[in-house]
């Protein structure tokens, strides 16, 4: 019995090696699953999500008021507000927008007046500061309580609209401004982030 309880021993010692050489393989399998995995999701992603950023110059918000009513007081720094909160949404999606400075330019920008009717005007602009894209804003005031809020994106060259949003938003306050923006970026501009 003696021997048989050796032999025994042994038979385990040779299987628990066994089961350690099998166990040491497992990691180097597993591995090369890995890799293989990792290297198969590489090369099937596709070209547009490993694309650069386009470089975007975003213009401020403008107003076209056929209301009929008085300009209120701080409408120039609620239109301030509402293009540096689009700007801000824009750096947010660094993936498919990088800002461009237009400040430069902030003289010769104002000089051409009314860009919603000047039928792509702001493109060489955009075009001389590099952006692949520009970006521009307009409140419609209807009424003190009807406004409509668009935010076009075009390619620079072309002046094709690559993205296009409206929204008609009720109040003419900040707090609708704002929300009008927001909304339109997060479900017209950037519809795959959420």
């Amino acid at each position: 019995m003696r021997r048989g309880g050796e032999g025994g021993r042994q038979q385990q010692q040779r299987s628990g090696n066994g089961a350690e050489n099998v166990a040491a393989g497992r990691p180097r399998r597993r591995s090369a699953l890995a890799l293989a995995v990792v290297a198969l999701l590489f090369f099937s992603v596709p070209a547009v999500a490993l694309a650069a950023p386009k470089q975007t110059a975003v213009f401020d918000f403008e107003i076209y008021d056929t209301s009929g009513e008085a300009v209120a007081e701080d409408l120039p720094q609620r239109l301030r507000r509402v293009s540096d909160e689009l700007r801000l949404l824009l750096a947010q999606a660094p993936d498919d927008y990088a800002l461009v400075d237009l400040s430069p330019a902030a003289e010769r920008i104002d000089a051409l007046g009314n860009r919603y009717g000047c039928n792509g005007c702001e493109a060489s602009i955009a075009v001389e500061f590099g952006a692949d894209v520009y970006v521009t804003g307009l409140i419609h005031k209807v009424s003190t309580l009807i406004l409509v809020v668009r935010i076009t994106v075009r390619d620079a060259d072309t002046r094709e609209v690559v993205a296009r949003g409206v929204a008609d938003i009720r109040g003419d306050n900040d707090r609708a401004w704002m929300h009008g923006v927001r909304w339109l970026v997060r479900n017209r501009i950037l519809p795959g982030r959420r």
